[in-house]
């Protein structure tokens, strides 16, 4: 076998304008815009076709086996007893008391549940007196519903598909807790169980628009809610109303996503709200402007949640990307950053974004998951 070695300098001139002819005449490769917002790929979307918009029986979302036992569970949540706002509870102590009873909490085998077949992204525990209730949102649109201390041959734990995909929020409305929201990438915000009837709330997405979505949701009034969307939209709702027909809509964050919206739980007229952006911005529903808040606050990661203080309702907690839990002061002016505190929050691609939250009726203690071994809550 023989090999030859060929000097560049051997090409001719002519050869080369030959080739730079032909390179001219070929069409140039089209380039693929991708769009790095989607949270799902289609073909996965594909595969979880979306729900009916009701109303329709919760039975009807239902994908559980036993159909009838789903409907049970439902059936004895008709009349469930909430507790009062002035009566006392375990949180309503002082900040040692709270303390001193959390950390005796313990793990045990007889009260763990598979309550939804795929990755949880939000949870609520209902304010029912009568029973322990616990509400998880997961990943392909799945509301699963679990009744602790319930005795029977199922897991207590049955769920339902409202969405197609991840649940971000879920809520109990404050005024009728026999309501549940929730808000999904979907585009829509659901209640149910009340009658075990699934209800649209509202739709902001076209039919085959994956580009658009919504991500969480604040109750202002027994009959208003605020959606954080896609685009730098936030949008009003009257419950009251057509649900195609939103009250308002406003324009903030310049066009950046927005990823949570919180209502201020004093004050009507106010809200927060945070972006992909990484700014935290206070706005009065009074004055809005596009993209001109009251104040805002603003760094390089993005938080994933946004919650005011529940008693005095003078702070802000933020988890943000960059690993820091911050305290952000609100008075309704401006927004200033009272206290860092440094926390890892790198959850992974497997693991649900950490989102710090107040402890009920404390301004003083929040709750939050850790990456430390063994996993925990701390």
């Amino acid at each position: 076998m023989k090999f030859s070695v060929i000097s560049l300098r051997t090409i001719s001139k002519k050869s080369i304008d030959v080739k730079k002819e032909l390179d001219a005449c070929r069409p140039c490769p089209v380039k693929k815009r991708i769009n790095h917002e989607k949270p799902f790929a289609l073909e996965q979307l594909e595969e979880h076709p979306r729900s009916s918009p009701g109303p329709a029986a919760v039975t009807d979302y239902c994908r559980d086996q036993d159909k009838e036992a789903c409907w049970g569970l439902l059936q004895e949540l008709q009349g469930i007893v909430v507790k009062g706002a002035n009566k006392k509870t375990p949180w309503t102590c002082n900040v040692n008391s709270v303390v001193k009873q959390m950390k005796k909490m313990v793990v045990r085998e007889e009260y763990v549940a598979k309550v939804v077949p795929n990755r949880t992204f939000s949870n609520q525990i209902h304010p029912t007196m009568t029973k322990t209730l616990v509400l998880v949102g997961a990943k392909w649109g799945e509301l699963g519903v679990w009744d602790v201390d319930r005795k029977d041959e199922s897991n207590r734990a049955h769920f339902f598909n409202p969405h197609i995909r991840p649940i971000n929020c879920l809520t109990v409305d404050p005024t009728s807790p026999n309501h549940i929201y929730t808000t999904s990438y979907d585009g829509s915000v659901r209640t149910d169980l009340e009658a075990g009837i699934i209800q649209q709330v509202y739709s902001y997405l076209p039919k085959n628009d994956h580009s658009q979505w919504v991500s969480w949701h604040t109750h202002v009034d027994q009959h208003t809610l605020l959606v954080a969307a896609s685009h730098g939209k936030i949008i009003k709702l009257d419950l009251r109303q057509d649900s195609k027909k939103p009250s308002s809509m406003f324009q903030v964050h310049n066009y950046n996503n927005v990823k949570v919206v919180t209502q201020h739980p004093m004050n009507s007229s106010y809200f927060a709200s945070t972006g992909r952006d990484g700014k935290v911005c206070l706005w009065d529903v009074r004055k809005m402007r596009p993209n001109s808040p009251v104040s805002e606050w603003a760094q390089r990661k993005q938080i994933s949640v946004l919650e005011f203080s529940p008693v005095t309702c003078n702070t802000l907690i933020s988890t943000c990307a960059d690993d820091y839990l911050r305290f952000i002061s609100c008075d309704l002016s401006s927004l200033t950053v009272s206290r860092e505190i440094k926390h890892d929050n790198h959850t992974g691609r497997w693991l649900t974004t950490f989102k710090a939250r107040f402890v009920p009726h404390q301004d003083d203690l929040i709750i939050v998951g850790s990456m430390r071994q063994p996993h925990k809550v701390k």
